[in-house]
């Protein structure tokens, strides 16, 4: 029981692993279709007819949640189109990012997150640099604010049970967790070193601190990527008080000690009144011929 519990954490961590990278994969996909459109090509007369702010926000509202904004700077950083009109003639100052991959890998870049002040809602700038269908040269680049909410609601969902899970970066810190960890304040809290100890996927039972106040039993597995998408590092733990794991562990032993108690006083009983039936006649017998033996008279027949 208790390894069927733990390969099940395991195996939820993986699942969980997939479904984000898939996630991030689609919006990855989203940025190489729409950075070679012919619309994006309004960059260049810097969307002076709003055709490409239309047009990106006919596509933030087509994908509801999943985007904050979406949005173009040209070469000097100057956001000339956005779902959000606001932003429109602002400046985008360059931010820390990450290159993708090695075919194409220059072209898309992820930024650091951000994060809103309660921690509780966060943005994933992808860019996406956007080539000129005329020369070998660049326009601008368009610039895809993932909510990070999808991340969030992936997790939440998967921790439906009585268990936490939290997405790790490959410097251990905790980018993403369901709701109860992101409530204790786990958000980009770095986890113990021993926890994976650089392993890429498994079961431990650890001390839980400093998240926990008792040992937590963890499945745990580090992003594979989805198709042609080599995945960011990041690893997904499924994390279980250690307690509460063992539960149905004690109730299966609880019932076991149960069953056999009930067994073994069923036997006990079934033995005395076989050996009551049994032993009836022997006795009736020895009596019999013991007063036979006295009397030296033929006394009445015992009863079968």
């Amino acid at each position: 029981m208790r390894a069927e519990i733990e390969q099940s954490l395991q195996q939820e961590a993986k699942a969980v692993s997939q479904n984000i990278d898939k996630m991030l994969f689609e919006r990855l996909q989203n940025a190489q279709t729409w950075r070679r459109l012919e619309v994006t090509q309004d960059i260049k007369v810097n969307d002076i007819d709003k055709r490409l702010s239309k047009f990106l926000a006919e596509l933030k509202s087509g994908y509801q949640d999943v985007y904050v904004e979406l949005l173009c700077t040209n070469l000097d950083g100057h956001v000339v189109a956005s779902s959000n009109s606001g932003h429109i003639d602002s400046i985008r100052k360059p931010a820390e990012s990450i290159l993708l991959g090695q075919d194409e890998g220059t072209n898309i870049r992820l930024e650091t997150l951000q994060f809103s002040k309660t921690e509780d809602s966060a943005v994933l700038p992808i860019q996406a640099r956007v080539p000129s269908l005329f020369n070998d040269g660049e326009i601008g680049t368009l610039y895809l604010l993932f909510n990070w909410g999808q991340i969030y609601h992936i997790l939440d969902e998967a921790a439906q049970g009585d268990h936490d899970l939290a997405l790790i970066d490959k410097d251990g810190r905790i980018i993403a967790a369901s709701a109860k960890l992101r409530n204790r304040g786990g958000l980009m809290k770095s986890i113990p070193a021993s926890w994976l100890s650089g392993h890429k996927s498994g079961i431990r039972t650890i001390n839980g601190t400093p998240f926990y106040g008792k040992d937590v039993i963890i499945g745990f597995d580090r992003s594979s990527g989805f198709q042609r998408f080599p995945g960011f590092d990041w690893t997904t733990l499924v994390i279980k008080n250690s307690h509460r794991a063992n539960i149905p562990v004690r109730q299966m032993a609880l019932v076991f000690l149960l069953l056999l108690a009930l067994t073994s006083a069923i036997a006990i009983s079934f033995s005395y009144m076989v050996a009551g039936r049994i032993s009836r006649p022997i006795a009736a017998l020895t009596n019999f011929t013991r007063r036979f033996t006295r009397d030296k008279q033929l006394p009445e027949l015992p009863q079968a």
